[in-house]
């Protein structure tokens, strides 16, 4: 006689500190795992991600140079970000280009050359003009591709709605769940936890414009001194950065820099409908921190984005979940 014994694989309870967009990518991701039981502890803590444009951009900062990991970030996120919507039926990702117009020939010329490099080549393309009549662009511009945004607010207004069952609105006290697995996402918050306020934490606020532009209209994200981004309502404006002033309060300087940034490029009046800040979780060396505590075991952090969680989440989230060996 043969027995057979089938062993129930245990199930890991898993908690979720802070439902930003990292805690809702992180949901999703787990939400596909057997034997895993998630708990969402939201709080009602401000987020970041709730005043986000949520714009992914394969070439950024200062000088312009394609960012880290692009080659293998970029098609991870717009792969799981489309597989979300497939699977949920909700739709958040728009996939625009960027037109970054040029402040001179010389700056043509630049990117001219870089346009011809194997590096570059899929990524970039010279435009002559906009499409818009609203953008000051004497030199034409840069297209860069693979580029959009999310609609945020969206995204974790739905993810809300799917997990609202494994949502506890109340703070998290992991006392009370020793042996369980804690994963926080807290934003600019972990920069209090007793757990993470040691990490090499460089919070910076950034302020938001949205505006209504007379007779807007492009089928680009216009990206210059700041950029202009087309939702489905207004036109929103950004963003400052500042290390220094991270007051949770809009500021007259703030504004005023935008619009003069604005008024540099754009043609058309507008009128502004509203004004967001937020406090970014950024680190000193512009990378996240990924990995579980030192000496407090089964406690991960997944943080320090600052501007560019909706380009980096997707792919460093799902590496944390991979480490964790669920399957």
């Amino acid at each position: 006689m043969f027995f057979c014994t089938f062993v129930a694989r245990m199930t890991k309870k898993i908690n979720i500190i802070g439902f930003g967009l990292v805690g809702s990518v992180l949901a999703f991701l787990l939400a596909k795992k057997k034997n895993v039981q998630i708990t969402i502890f939201e709080a009602d803590l401000a987020s970041s991600s709730k005043v986000a444009a949520g714009i992914f951009n394969p070439i950024t900062g200062k000088r312009m140079v394609k960012t880290w990991l692009a080659d293998e970030i970029f098609p991870f996120l717009l792969q799981l970000y489309s597989e979300i919507e497939a699977d949920y039926g909700i739709y958040f990702l728009h996939k625009t280009p960027i037109f970054k117009p040029f402040h001179d020939l010389a700056e043509q010329n630049y990117w001219m050359g870089k346009s011809a490099e194997i590096e570059y080549k899929n990524w970039i393309e010279i435009i002559s003009k906009s499409d818009t009549t609203n953008i000051d662009c004497p030199n034409g511009g840069l297209k860069i591709n693979h580029s959009g945004w999310v609609d945020i607010n969206l995204f974790l207004e739905k993810s809300k709605q799917i997990f609202k069952d494994n949502i506890k609105s109340e703070l998290f006290d992991p006392k009370n769940h020793i042996g369980e697995i804690n994963i926080f996402c807290e934003g600019a918050h972990a920069a209090q936890n007793p757990l993470w306020k040691d990490l090499a934490w460089q919070l910076n606020k950034g302020e938001i414009l949205d505006v209504e532009i007379e007779d807007y209209n492009t089928n680009y994200i216009v990206n210059k001194s700041v950029f202009i981004l087309q939702t489905n309502h207004y036109q929103r404006v950004g963003s400052t950065y500042h290390h220094h002033d991270l007051e949770p309060k809009i500021t007259q300087n703030g504004i005023a820099e935008l619009e003069e940034k604005l008024k540099t490029f754009l043609k058309s009046p507008y009128q502004i409908k509203d004004i967001k800040f937020g406090i970014r979780p950024a680190t000193k060396d512009r990378r996240p921190f990924v990995f579980e505590h030192e000496t407090q075991k089964n406690n991960f952090i997944i943080n320090g984005f600052g501007s560019k969680a909706v380009s980096l989440a997707p792919y460093f989230v799902s590496q944390l979940v991979e480490k964790l060996n669920l399957d």
